[in-house]
């Protein structure tokens, strides 16, 4: 079970109403501290019942098998992760206990109704979620799994004025799984797997062809979700949804093998004002302003002193020709 690493959590295959859709996965960090880690997959059982001739019933049936593997493989994740946590020595036995049990949740929208989950219909795909308390229990997670794990770096640039933190780092598709098969690819041939299994070999060949299956499963999107418009990424688009801004990478399940230029590799950033430079930036600007307002003062006051003075000297040659 742990192999088949989200098989049918990323899965593009089910892409049914053309390319005009992706499977994935998407990270929000929510403004309260929790993160949540969504997978979704395209499953529009209508057009499905529209377009191929697979049955209705075969169409639970494969859902239902979906449901069955996510519960095992995200179970078998968290397991992972509590195990992680017992192991540890850098909590106590109280706060293992709390982590354990309120650290890391999952749910999916088989039973949902409501419309929209993330930006999605959710009568036209299959998301599930995993629920993190806060970045520590995600980031013991990652550890507890490196296979879903993303590589990455972090690079600070500074000038003057300004600090810019950026994060690079390589998408989750590229892991290896078993050998020189990457996840992205792992996927794919696991949905296959799937498909066959319920509708069989020679019909999943006949079918294939109608779901566009070879090009649609080529490609997957990764959507990072904040609650700000300060972070900026290289994403191929942002949207605005909620008040969440949605960067959305496209990455081709080949991605690994591409020429570097070519190769999709996740960028975001976050600039901010360097505030001791500002701070004495700003007292600088306001001593001169103080000073200008102070040099003007006298200079107008002694503009004035000079044209009384001037005043005073006529009057008084006047008087004295009187």
């Amino acid at each position: 079970m742990k192999k088949i690493l989200l098989v049918l959590l990323l899965c593009v295959c089910f892409i049914f109403t053309g390319c005009t859709s992706l499977g994935g996965v998407g990270l929000k960090q929510n403004s309260d501290g929790t993160v949540v880690e969504y997978f979704f997959i395209p499953f529009n059982s209508q057009e499905m019942v529209t377009y191929t001739d697979i049955k209705p019933a075969e169409i639970i049936a494969i859902r239902t098998n979906i449901r069955v593997a996510c519960d095992n493989l995200m179970k078998s994740y968290i397991d992972e992760y509590k195990a992680r946590i017992d192991a540890s020595e850098d909590y106590t036995d109280e706060q293992k206990e709390i982590l354990k049990e309120h650290g890391v949740l999952f749910d999916s929208n088989f039973n949902n109704k409501t419309e929209y989950l993330h930006g999605f219909e959710s009568s036209n795909y299959i998301i599930y979620e995993l629920f993190f308390a806060n970045k520590l229990c995600y980031l013991e997670f990652k550890g507890a799994n490196p296979e879903l794990q993303e590589q990455k770096e972090t690079v600070t640039e500074s000038n003057f004025f300004t600090t810019t933190t950026k994060t690079i780092k390589d998408p989750i598709f590229d892991n290896t799984v078993i050998s020189t098969i990457t996840l992205g690819k792992y996927f794919t041939e696991a949905c296959k797997e799937q498909m066959i299994n319920v509708i069989g070999q020679a019909r999943w060949n006949i079918n294939k062809q109608i779901l566009n299956f070879d090009e649609c499963s080529e490609l997957y999107a990764y959507c990072y979700v904040v609650p700000t418009a300060r972070l900026h990424s290289n994403a191929d688009e942002v949207v605005c949804l909620e008040g969440y801004y949605y960067h959305i990478w496209q990455v081709p399940a080949n991605n690994l093998s591409l020429p570097d230029g070519e190769r999709v590799v996740f960028e975001y950033w976050t600039t901010i004002a360097n505030k001791h430079v500002w701070y004495i930036l700003a007292l600088i600007i306001a001593g001169a302003i103080i000073a200008g307002t102070i040099i003007y003062a006298k200079q107008k006051e002694k503009k004035e002193v000079e044209e009384l003075t001037q005043i005073l000297d006529i009057n008084e040659k006047v008087d004295k020709k009187d």
